[in-house]
């Protein structure tokens, strides 16, 4: 089989080569196409027409619903447990792509629990470059939890930028990670008032709890 494959290529001149190789395409496209139709074309069809069609958007907003009073409900506890100001969720997305094809990375502030008093920053955190705190971010590719104390105290600090926007003097955030090891967004709490370093320690375990919570809420079917 191979000397007549070593024989083809020698005597076959490059332009008809070049023009199988084309045919050969052509035929694989058109083999990958009907396999599609004919084993697959159905779910395809299917979820097609469940993202598109307007009848399943009161189904799936009933979905979208119940999970949103899920994690609501696990941030309140959150909020509880550690006595912080506000308790938040933030999500990873892509952006449009820059002119080397390379896109940007976003985070979207999407779920958010406020204590008594304390002002809401969600309309604010929108679209924000993933890369505003790359500290931060490698920390949570690494699977581990972040913590920031008196961010208002040092106007030089990077840090300063939370207490500008959120008032926050302190704060704990830690990764969601889905069940094939990506990265999917963070759960974080605020506090704006003093806090011991020993809190902040305790806090980690419930922030990480919780962004395990939060991240099966995610990827339930229901």
């Amino acid at each position: 089989m191979l000397e007549v494959f070593i024989n083809y290529l020698s005597k076959t001149p490059p332009k008809l080569l070049f023009i199988h190789l084309f045919w050969m395409i052509i035929a694989s496209c058109v083999l990958s196409a009907s396999y599609i139709a004919a084993f697959h074309f159905t779910s395809v069809l299917a979820i097609y027409n469940e993202v598109h069609s307007v009848q399943n958007f009161g189904n799936n907003l009933r979905a979208g619903a119940r999970k949103d009073q899920e994690i609501d409900a696990a941030l309140t506890n959150l909020l509880e447990g550690t006595s912080s100001n506000r308790a938040y969720v933030f999500r990873y997305h892509n952006g449009l792509a820059a002119v080397s094809g390379v896109p940007f990375f976003f985070q979207t502030l999407t779920h958010e629990v406020i204590s008594p008093g304390t002002s809401r920053v969600m309309q604010f955190e929108q679209r924000i470059p993933a890369s505003i705190n790359m500290a931060m971010s490698n920390k949570f590719m690494q699977n581990m939890c972040s913590v920031v104390e008196h961010a208002g105290d040092d106007r030089d600090s990077q840090n300063y930028w939370y207490f500008q926007v959120r008032n926050a003097q302190s704060l704990v955030r830690c990764p969601i990670f889905m069940q094939n090891g990506d990265l999917f967004g963070f759960v974080g709490i605020d506090y704006t008032g003093s806090v011991s370093t020993q809190a902040l320690i305790e806090a980690q375990a419930r922030v990480r709890e919780t962004a395990a919570a939060i991240a099966a809420i995610f990827t339930s079917r229901n």
